[in-house]
C-alpha cells in the first residue's frame, strides 16, 4: 500500500515538476528515492528503519504541501517581478544565463527597491507583459527571417526590466521608430555580455555591417571585480554536455522553489537596509539604492584605480577583437542611475565620472560613445523617468532612451 501511495505522489510531482507550475524536480527525485527505499524495506521486513521512513515521508509530504500552498496563494509576492520568475542559467552554454524561452506572461509586479525595503507602502504596482523568443531574449513582433541591423547588448537596463514589453526602449525602437532591432540584453556584468553575441550570432539573420548597441549601466557595471570572459570565436567551446545540462536543469528548478524564495526574502528583510527614501521636488517620494548612491559620489581617479575598471578594460578590448572578426561596429551607451540624475547637481552638459571613464575606454578601442546622462538630467526636470520603487526606468525613461539612441544611429547611417 505504501508503495502505491508514493508511486502516485511521484507521478503528481513529476507532472507539476515538468509542467506549468514548475515544482522543483529535486522533490520528484526525493519522492522516487523514498518509494524505492520503501520497497526495499518492505521486502527485507526491517522494522527498525520503518520509523525513519515514516518521518522522512511525512517531512517530504509537508514540504510538497507547503510548496503547493505558496505557489497558489503567494506567487505574486514571492516572485514580485517577471525577471525573478523567468531568469535562469542556460542549459545550453556554460557560464551563461537566459530567460525561459517562449514566455508570454502578464502579471502584476512592483519594483526591486520596494522588495529590498520590505515595506508594502513603498510598492508601486503595475501590469507587465513579459515576452521572450525561442532563444530566451525579450523580443516580440519579430519575423524570424528578418535581417537585423541593430543588436542590443547590456544588462537589465538593456533587457527593459520591470517595464511592460511594448514600452521597453528596444521595443519602442522596433515598433514605433521602425528599426530592425534584436535585443540580447540580460542581467549580468559586461564580461557576461561578451559571451552572448559569441553564442547567439550564429542563430541570427544579420544584415551587412550591423551595429551593436552596448549599454553599460553606471550603477553596478563598475562593482568590484568581475572576471573578464575569455574570448571564444567558436561557440561550441561553451557547449554543455548532457550531464552538465541535466545538473543545470535541476538547479534552475530548485531556484524557482517558492520555499527557497520565502526564506531568501526573510533573510533579505533582516539584513542591512539597502534603501533610502528621499523627496524629490516636482516628483515626490522616491526610493534610492545605497550602493548606487555611493557609486555616484566616486570620482574618475577612484574608478580608474579599481579592479573592476581593469576587468572592464580587458572586456572592451576583447569585444573589439570580436567585433573586428565579425565585422560589426559598436556604439557604447552610458546609462545613468537614478542616483546620478536626482541626487547630484550638474552644470549643463556635465558628464558623470563613470561616463567620463566609459568615454575614455571607448576611445581606446575606437568604439562610438553616447552618454544619456545630460539628456536624462534635463528630461527629469519635466517628468519622472524612473519608477519610484525601482532602480530601473519607467515607460517615459525607456522612451527617452529609445529616441536618443535611434537619433544617434540614424545620424551615422
Amino acid at each position: 500500500m505504501l508503495r502505491v501511495i508514493f508511486l502516485c505522489l511521484a507521478g503528481v510531482v513529476f507532472f507539476f515538476g515538468s509542467g506549468v507550475a514548475e515544482f522543483p524536480i529535486s522533490y520528484m527525485i526525493v519522492v522516487a528515492l523514498v518509494f524505492i527505499t520503501s520497497d526495499i524495506l518492505e521486502r527485507k521486513h526491517s522494522p527498525y528503519l520503518a520509523p525513519v521512513l515514516l518521518v522522512s515521508s511525512s517531512t517530504l509530504v509537508a514540504i510538497l504541501l507547503a510548496e503547493i500552498g505558496l505557489r497558489v496563494g503567494w506567487d505574486d509576492r514571492l516572485f514580485y517581478r517577471s525577471h525573478d520568475r523567468f531568469f535562469e542559467r542556460s542549459t545550453e552554454f556554460r557560464d551563461s544565463h537566459r530567460y525561459v524561452p517562449s514566455v508570454q506572461s502578464t502579471r502584476r509586479i512592483h519594483g526591486d527597491l520596494a522588495a529590498f525595503s520590505g515595506a508594502p507602502s513603498d510598492r508601486v504596482y503595475r501590469m507587465e507583459r513579459f515576452i521572450t523568443d525561442g532563444r530566451g531574449f525579450r523580443n516580440a513582433n519579430r519575423d524570424s527571417s528578418e535581417k537585423v541591423n541593430v543588436i542590443v547588448l547590456g544588462d537589465s537596463f538593456a533587457a527593459g526590466s520591470d517595464t511592460t514589453q511594448e514600452e521597453t526602449w528596444t521595443q519602442v525602437m522596433r515598433d514605433e521608430l521602425k528599426m530592425r532591432v534584436y535585443n540580447l540584453g540580460l542581467p549580468g556584468s559586461p564580461a557576461d555580455e561578451l559571451r552572448v553575441p559569441v553564442t547567439e550570432l550564429p542563430h541570427l539573420s544579420v544584415a551587412e555591417n550591423p551595429i551593436v548597441v552596448w549599454m553599460i549601466f553606471s550603477g553596478n557595471d563598475f562593482e568590484p571585480p568581475y572576471e573578464s570572459s575569455e574570448l571564444l570565436s567558436d561557440p561550441s567551446a561553451l557547449k554543455m554536455g548532457l550531464l552538465e545540462s541535466l545538473i543545470v536543469t535541476l538547479y534552475n528548478s530548485q531556484s524557482r522553489s517558492a520555499l527557497s524564495r520565502l526564506f531568501g526574502s526573510i533573510k533579505r528583510v533582516e539584513g542591512t537596509p539597502l534603501v533610502e527614501r528621499r523627496t524629490i521636488p516636482g516628483v515626490g517620494q522616491m526610493l534610492f539604492y545605497r550602493p548606487y548612491i555611493e557609486m555616484a559620489t566616486r570620482n574618475r581617479h577612484e574608478i580608474e584605480g579599481s579592479l573592476a575598471y581593469a576587468s572592464l578594460r580587458r572586456t572592451m578590448r576583447k569585444m573589439r577583437q570580436f567585433s573586428q572578426a565579425s565585422r560589426f561596429s559598436v556604439l557604447v551607451v552610458a546609462a545613468p542611475s537614478k542616483e546620478d540624475v536626482y541626487l547630484r547637481t550638474y552644470m549643463e552638459g556635465e558628464k558623470t565620472a563613470v561616463a567620463q571613464v566609459l568615454e575614455g575606454l571607448s576611445q581606446e578601442v575606437s568604439f562610438d560613445f553616447l552618454d544619456l546622462g545630460p539628456l536624462f538630467v534635463k528630461s527629469a526636470k519635466e517628468r519622472a523617468l524612473w519608477w519610484s520603487d525601482d532602480t530601473h526606468w519607467n515607460s517615459d525613461g525607456n522612451r527617452v532612451a529609445a529616441e536618443a539612441i535611434a537619433a544617434r544611429l540614424r545620424s551615422e547611417r
